[in-house]
């Protein structure tokens, strides 16, 4: 009986994961080890990988910059240890070495009994929104130097 319990279990994760794929946020799980054991559609694509052969096993840092992988790991104990982390903003690498800002939100997964398995984790790409943000700093900082000229002279 406990048998077919854990199939059934086994089949309904399964089956999560296939609707994960379908959520346009980009999203991980992450074993103890800090392997990546699963990412969705959008994951792959905003890193620029074809498959999820391609980011099986591979280090979750080899995608974080390396001004920020010290802090990174750092939380992702945290998250191991049952706190997720809301709203961290990160350096991202794709595939290619480019680099790209994003905020990830982490939840630990645990085991029936509670015991910590690894961490499930979603990814929000802040591209545009800092490019917008350097903007309009720009934009800001040009209307204070024409104000200065202007009035100033």
């Amino acid at each position: 009986m406990e048998n077919s319990k854990g199939i059934n279990r086994l089949i309904r994760t399964e089956e999560c994961l296939k609707i994960l794929d379908f959520i346009p946020s980009p999203m991980a799980i992450v074993g103890l080890d800090s392997l990546i054991e699963w990412a969705n559609l959008s994951a792959l694509k905003l890193l620029g990988y074809g498959s999820r052969e391609e980011i099986i096993d591979k280090k979750v840092t080899d995608f974080i910059h390396p001004d920020y992988r010290e802090a990174f790991l750092k939380r992702e104990e945290e998250v191991f240890d049952g706190n997720g982390r809301k709203g961290e903003k990160i350096k991202f690498l794709r595939k290619d070495g480019t680099v790209f800002w994003g905020v990830l939100h982490s939840k630990p997964l645990t085991d029936k009994e509670g015991k910590s398995t690894g961490a499930i984790g979603c990814l929000q790409d802040m591209t545009n929104y800092i490019q917008t943000e350097q903007t309009h700093r720009n934009i800001t900082e040009l209307e204070g130097l024409k104000f200065m000229s202007e009035n100033f002279k």
